[in-house]
């Protein structure tokens, strides 16, 4: 990279050459000068060089009436480098705009709507890059992890923490705590939809997994009055025992907390009944209905609701 040659046109007498010397002191002097210091220096130079050219020239058009004029005097040296550091602090470029030449101004420009392309073509190579990595990565499935049961020990789910951050902002449907749903949330935790929720209560306030999104990954398909949640009685069962497990874990006082007492309470209610595999799709409905009510306004467990729950569902179709 280099600066443009100076174009000025200058007219010269061959038959008088006229060469200018500093001395030492001066240019000892010249070199102690700041860059500001310099460019004032230049600047009056060039202008009394311009001025000199023009006396020259009405000299050599009327010689014996206008006198020869002193010869032009050389600008003081500004290194590339010096005009970079200018050229790319804003702040200092304004300050001394108005001393630097207008051909160096010309290449500053050109410089900087260079810089703005080359940059532009990067950012276009690596999103052309970036966009080629995008396929790549559509194009490959994740690699399957075989899951190895032992058939002599009975299997249990974990709980990735993702349904321990979205239990603070949203009810989790039954139907996520099934093994192969909470096997598959665990396994595709790193890539499963959030939804941003805003809070004044930090820990409901983020990104947390989007229920409704991760209900059709999960194949989750149940209408909206199914009672039921789309559960057959084994895996209600298989449900509840790792909601009981879940909601245990996140009651700071463990199963004796008040948490996990109304869950263990309630589900155990009708689970410790006879007859519960019959009897289960006229009791559902009333447990949920209590287990919503519950969850807008904790009561903790009361039997008489569920008595009258119980009465009121199944004992119009069955009696105990």
């Amino acid at each position: 990279m280099q600066l443009p040659l100076r174009s000025r046109p200058t007219l010269q007498n061959p038959d008088r050459v006229h060469i200018t010397h500093s001395s030492v002191e001066a240019r000892n002097m010249f070199a102690s000068w700041d860059i500001t210091t310099r460019l004032t220096f230049n600047k009056e130079n060039n202008a009394n060089n311009i001025r000199r050219d023009l006396q020259r020239a009405a000299h050599l058009r009327d010689p014996e009436n206008i006198r020869s004029p002193s010869p032009v005097t050389s600008e003081l040296t500004i290194q590339l480098e010096e005009w970079e550091k200018i050229r790319t602090n804003p702040i200092r470029f304004d300050s001394l705009k108005h001393l630097i030449p207008d051909f160096i101004l010309e290449w500053m420009e050109s410089r900087k709507i260079q810089e703005v392309k080359d940059k532009r073509e990067r950012e276009e190579d690596t999103s052309r890059e970036a966009e080629e990595e995008k396929k790549k990565k559509r194009r490959l499935a994740e690699p399957l992890v075989p899951v190895v049961k032992n058939p002599l020990v009975p299997f249990q789910a974990s709980f990735h923490d993702a349904l321990y951050e979205i239990a603070h902002v949203s009810p989790i449907p039954l139907p996520f705590f099934s093994n192969d749903a909470l096997q598959f949330i665990s396994a595709r935790a790193h890539s499963l939809p959030h939804k941003k929720f805003k809070s004044n209560d930090p820990r409901k306030s983020g990104y947390f997994i989007d229920i409704e999104a991760l209900k059709k990954m999960l194949r989750i398909k149940y209408a909206d009055d199914d009672q039921l949640e789309g559960l057959d009685y084994i895996l209600f069962v298989e449900c509840v025992n790792n909601y009981m497990r879940f909601e245990t874990s996140r009651d700071p006082a463990g199963p004796a907390g008040t948490r996990a007492q109304f869950i263990i309470q309630h589900f155990s209610f009708f689970l410790n009944k006879r007859h519960t595999a019959k009897l289960y799709a006229f009791w559902k409905p009333a447990e949920l209905r209590i287990r919503n009510e519950q969850y807008l306004e904790f009561t903790g467990f009361i039997q008489r609701f569920s008595d009258r729950g119980y009465a009121t569902t199944v004992g119009k179709h069955h009696h105990t």
